[in-house]
């Protein structure tokens, strides 16, 4: 006779029975804390306060990839860049021509997009321009001109003939009147001449150094659209001058490599398990935090992530294959190990699979929720049609 770990009933046969943590359950008593539904044959995550939640609750508070909006399965691997954005390791690629999965040395472009190190340093800011360069486009041919369109003006040179009898046409225009002495030329009188005052020279307004606030002589950097001495622009947190021509972003202000890795490691997190700072691949079991090689199972020390994850009442992980062969029973009927995702049912201390409890006289199997009794034979039951 076994008894409800959590209403401490008796669990009489034929009663169904789920089994959790090498505990006995009614499987109404066996909930999810969230939607008060039983969990008993559904798949649940084990909550780190102990309760658990269901497959379809899990999903509505569970972290989403920020490009592909799915929720993160447990066990399934992905990258936090900060506490509210996520992304499947697949998911996070260069926003740069080589559009290639980014390891952990990116930057952050602060709109959405992020540069691997190699386009960065190719490419720079100007990324974009190289997006979609087609070497096909250079040296092609003019468009035709359409025979619509009237051919372009040509201006005709005039005729010699034509050229001279302007000339003497001009030259006998000149003579008459020079020689006509009675004509008086047509004077009219100019108003004076108006003077302006001149005016002072405006001075001109020299640009100032965005940090020292000194007049800008000589090369100068721009940045955000702010222009600073090149020896003024440094590192926002340790003051020094930038050893290589990139440099990273925080909060909008420009910091060296060396506090940049620094940062990371201060704001990432810690794996639960060897509490070192995990700053590529994260793996989420039980609310907790892992690196993906550190997460293995406990018997075989293989990785986890990406399967099904079984613990044992001290919380240590297990494959299935691992848990199986621990903690799994041998079917009374077929004498076959019953994996620990497969329904079984447990009548008079013995276990069976759901699908080898069948009524001794007819064969049938004989469900959960109906009736029977207790055959001739050591494991033998006899349905209610049979009796």
């Amino acid at each position: 006779m076994h008894y409800c770990k959590k209403c401490s009933k008796a669990i009489e046969p034929p009663s169904p029975i789920a089994t959790y943590e090498n505990n006995y359950f009614h499987p109404e008593c066996l909930r999810c804390s969230m939607c008060n539904q039983s969990v008993s044959g559904r798949q649940f995550i084990k909550e780190k306060n102990g309760s658990l939640t269901c497959e379809d609750c899990n999903a509505k508070v569970a972290p989403k990839c920020n490009k592909c909006n799915k929720i993160f399965s447990p066990g399934v691997s992905y990258k936090k860049i900060t506490d509210e954005l996520f992304f499947h390791n697949e998911c996070f690629v260069c926003a740069g021509p080589c559009r290639k999965p980014i390891g952990a040395d990116f930057y952050d472009l602060e709109n959405g997009k992020f540069l691997c190190e190699s386009c960065y340093d190719k490419y720079d800011m100007d990324y974009e321009k190289f997006m979609d360069n087609d070497e096909s486009l250079v040296n092609r041919a003019p468009p035709p001109i359409p025979k619509d369109n009237p051919p372009p003006f040509q201006e005709e040179k005039p005729n010699v003939n034509e050229v001279d009898k302007l000339a003497n046409r001009f030259q006998s225009n000149v003579n008459v009147t020079l020689n006509d002495k009675t004509s008086k030329p047509n004077v009219q009188s100019l108003p004076a001449v108006q003077r302006e005052r001149p005016k002072p020279p405006v001075k001109e307004v020299s640009e100032k150094c965005a940090k020292c606030n000194q007049d800008l002589v000589g090369t100068i950097t721009v940045y955000n659209d702010k222009k600073y001495h090149t020896k003024c622009f440094v590192c926002w947190q340790c003051n020094e001058e930038f050893k290589e021509k990139s440099f990273f972003k925080n909060n909008g202000n420009p910091i060296c490599r060396s506090c940049h890795s620094r940062n990371l490691v201060e704001s990432a997190s810690r794996c639960a398990k060897c509490a070192q700072p995990i700053l590529d691949t994260v793996v989420t079991f039980k609310n907790r935090e892992y690196h993906d090689y550190c997460l293995v199972c406990h018997m075989c020390s293989c990785r986890l992530a990406g399967q099904s994850i079984f613990m044992d009442k001290h919380d240590n992980p297990y494959c299935v294959v691992c848990f199986t062969k621990k903690e799994g029973k041998n079917c009374s009927f077929c004498h076959q190990i019953i994996s620990p995702n497969q329904p079984n049912l447990v009548f008079e201390d013995k276990y069976f699979h759901k699908e080898c409890f069948k009524c001794e006289k007819c064969g049938r199997v004989i469900s959960s929720s109906e009736s029977f009794y207790k055959g001739e034979s050591e494991n033998g039951a006899i349905c209610t049609s049979c009796v």
